[in-house]
């Protein structure tokens, strides 16, 4: 008998190396009682990962590159999940189009990934009926499974360029984060600019597309060369080695599979280290995101990789009749990519505070459990709108004996922001 345990990493830039390398040594195992238990964790993931059929061919069967498509899915889709959340929360305060323009035309409904099963899995069935077409538009550096490498196969070049839709997809809703974050600061400029603070200061890395594209250009070097250079490419201080998390060994051992494996990542890592930086950046602006009733973005920002599995049911460990040994990855020795601890909110100086209807008195504890109207404040924040509190009993926003009093009153829901 042997326990197998499942990798869970609590990291929001996740690598796929361990986790493929267990899934790929249990899918190619002899023995019954392996195929049962992938059976098992096959129907605990149910709909998931939601992004890939069952079954996931119709001419191949290939137990160990199902497997690994599987969880790249997962990686793909649990920044695809955390990133929608995001948007979602934004939306409440600047509109958000949740369809995003992709390749040949497609438009997809980043909402109804989440909504409907079937979704996705249709999105990929329009992909391969018009794979000719679709695959044509395919940046030629991602382009795998042509022949040019050794291999050519329809039914894998719609997994490239499939996968390649579900990358602009999360490139996609990166720029909207973006967008919606700069929306929300220009509707309540007052308060950014009474925070003082930073800016966004952009994304400090080189694309390495040109690089990758003289590499694979390159007549001189050969397919095992070329996979050597491409390894070592860098985004910002990661390797392409790094983001995989490693090496590790299959049974289908080809060009062209490895060289599809570093050039997905490539185009999957070219968008997630920027929303990591972006990330960072909301970190550094938690205070106005609480402030203005954005706060619950930074319990998906510190959304682990393990939060997303244990979602979607991948189970932690699994239990054999028989005994089997999963050999470690040939190289894990590389850079661990950073993470987000879990954010705290400086509050100092502020008080919060939900209004009823009709209410008119705000002191005491606010919403975050915080007390301290000990003076008149600088500023007091009306769904927004900064008004300067006075001491004269007709003044807008009044202050008196630790208590701000509203003259006109308040609706349901008001957001009242104090600050010292």
């Amino acid at each position: 008998m042997a326990t197998i345990n499942i990798p869970c990493s609590s990291v929001i830039l996740p690598t796929k190396a361990e986790l493929t390398n267990i899934f790929i040594q249990l899918a190619n195992s002899p023995y019954d009682g392996v195929k049962e238990a992938l059976d098992d964790i096959d129907k605990l993931l149910g709909n998931f990962p939601v992004s890939v059929p069952r079954p996931l061919y119709n001419e191949l069967d290939i137990p160990e590159i199902e497997w690994e498509k599987r969880i790249t899915a997962m990686v793909q889709e649990y920044h695809n999940y955390v990133g929608v959340r995001i948007l979602e929360i934004v939306n409440k305060v600047v509109p958000i189009d949740f369809e995003i323009p992709v390749i040949g035309g497609l438009r997809i409904d980043i909402l109804k990934i989440w909504s409907d099963p079937s979704y996705i899995k249709s999105i990929k069935k329009i992909t391969c009926e018009n794979i000719d077409t679709i695959y044509a538009l395919v940046p030629d550096q991602y382009k795998t499974y042509d022949g040019r490498y050794g291999l050519d196969s329809k039914e894998l070049q719609c997994d490239v360029a499939f996968s390649y839709i579900m990358s602009q997809l999360n490139g996609g809703i990166l720029g909207l984060i973006m967008n919606g974050i700069s929306g929300a600061i220009d509707v309540f400029d007052e308060i950014w600019d009474t925070l003082g603070l930073p800016s966004f200061a952009g994304f400090d890395f080189t694309d390495p597309t040109s690089l990758v594209q003289s590499i694979l250009a390159d007549q001189t070097k050969s397919v095992q060369d070329k996979l050597d250079a491409l390894s070592n490419i860098a985004i910002g201080p990661f390797s392409l080695i790094d983001a995989l998390g490693g090496e590790f060994d299959t049974s289908i051992d080809i060009a062209e599979r490895d060289m599809n494996r570093l050039l997905e990542k490539l185009q999957d890592f070219i968008q997630e280290y920027p929303t990591y930086l972006y990330k960072v950046y909301m970190e550094s602006i938690a205070k106005f995101l609480d402030a203005i009733g954005l706060g619950k973005i930074l319990e998906f920002i510190v959304f682990d990789f393990c939060d997303f599995l244990s979602l979607i049911g991948m189970p932690k460990s699994i239990t054999l009749e028989s005994v089997l040994e999963i050999a470690p990855l040939t190289n894990s020795s590389v850079a661990s990519l950073p993470t987000i601890s879990n954010i705290s909110v400086d509050r100092s100086g502020s008080l919060k505070y939900i209004a009823t209807e009709g209410q008119t008195e705000f002191t005491g504890v606010d919403i975050h459990g915080n007390s301290g109207l000990n003076s008149k404040p600088r500023f007091v924040f009306i769904n927004g709108t900064k008004k300067i509190p006075g001491v004269i009993l007709s003044s807008e926003v009044l202050y008196s004996d630790n208590t701000i009093t509203i003259s006109a009153g308040t609706n349901e829901g008001d957001t009242i922001f104090i600050l010292d």
